[in-house]
């Protein structure tokens, strides 16, 4: 059926699901109202709309299945509600501009090449809750500049996060501990900041060419390590990929550029105003050593740079 023709949708709440590759081709659609009865996004629904710039996913919808939106290459941004538990295989994928994208933190899992081909990204945050990131999740974003990887993400598959050209800085959580080939190969990482905590970050697996770049040498890349740490990482499998393997300046040392300034501060601060996942990691956030990261912490802070000027 040629849907060419249509511009917009607006669905009754009577319409619970919608069919697979119903509107597939619609390419001069622009918007869509998806009605609160709506729970799920079938495998393809938008697939190849390249007109789609606006789309109103309710919080009734728990589930966007695989390739629901592949080829939305006019589609700028698409909040999904925390209803959302499952992003299914390539949902996103080829959605050359979209400029940002809110995982939601009922995420578990980022499936395979659900974000592959999306270049107009420019920053990612893994929440705490995503646990997986999938063969090629995010490959080709050309224009990724950074990446948060948050505490509770063990595992990145193959090819993560390849051929992510832009890409230069890359925060890595607490909890990693395979890095699959080719994760972040030809990603032009300057700087990494490695706050894994396992009990030799040394002995994380990293697969074949995990970090390899054909264009920039290892001796402009530098790995950012926990305060303590760098011992581990003597000898182990990162050397091959880092020209310097540097401590962060520990407990206080908020942004990890290696020492502790207002600036920490500042960051600390716009954290509990915001709760930004992507400004602060616990390990050096919580200065009183209480276990949490709250107000006590920005006063901790202070008292230290006040008693390193006095």
């Amino acid at each position: 059926m040629d849907c060419s023709g249509l511009t917009s949708i607006e669905l009754p709440n009577s319409v619970t699901e919608i069919g697979d590759y119903a509107f597939s081709n619609c390419s001069g659609l622009t918007s869509v109202e998806l009605p609160n009865s709506i729970t799920v996004i079938s495998g393809g629904t938008f697939t190849n709309c390249s007109g789609l710039k606006c789309i109103l996913i309710p919080n009734s919808v728990t589930l966007i299945d695989y390739e629901a939106f592949n080829g939305c290459e006019s589609l700028l941004s698409v909040d999904i509600p925390n209803s959302v538990t499952i992003i299914e295989d390539g949902a996103f994928k080829n959605c050359k501009g979209l400029r940002s994208f809110i995982i939601p933190n009922t995420i578990t899992d980022i499936k395979r090449e659900t974000f592959s081909g999306c270049t107009g990204l420019k920053n990612i945050v893994i929440p705490n809750s995503v646990k997986s990131i999938g063969f090629s999740a995010f490959s080709e974003c050309t224009g990724l500049e950074t990446v948060i990887i948050g505490d509770s993400v063990t595992f990145i598959d193959e090819s993560a996060f390849s051929g992510c050209t832009g890409l230069t800085n890359l925060t890595i959580g607490k909890s990693v501990d395979t890095f699959n080939s080719n994760a972040f190969y030809d990603c032009n990482l300057k700087d990494v900041y490695c706050y894994i905590q396992q009990s030799f970050p040394g002995y994380v697996f990293i697969g074949e060419n995990a970090f390899a770049n054909s264009e920039l040498s290892y001796e402009h890349r530098t790995l950012h390590v926990r305060h303590g740490s760098l011992w581990e990482y003597q000898y182990s499998d990162w050397e091959p990929y880092f020209g310097s393997i540097v401590e962060m300046g520990g407990v206080g040392d908020v942004d990890g550029d290696g020492k502790v300034s207002i600036k920490d501060t500042t960051i600390l601060i716009d954290y509990l105003l915001m709760g930004d996942d992507a400004t602060y990691y616990s390990g050096s956030a919580d200065v009183n050593g209480d276990g949490n990261v709250s107000i006590g912490d920005v006063i901790a802070l202070i008292d230290q740079l006040l008693s390193a000027n006095n």
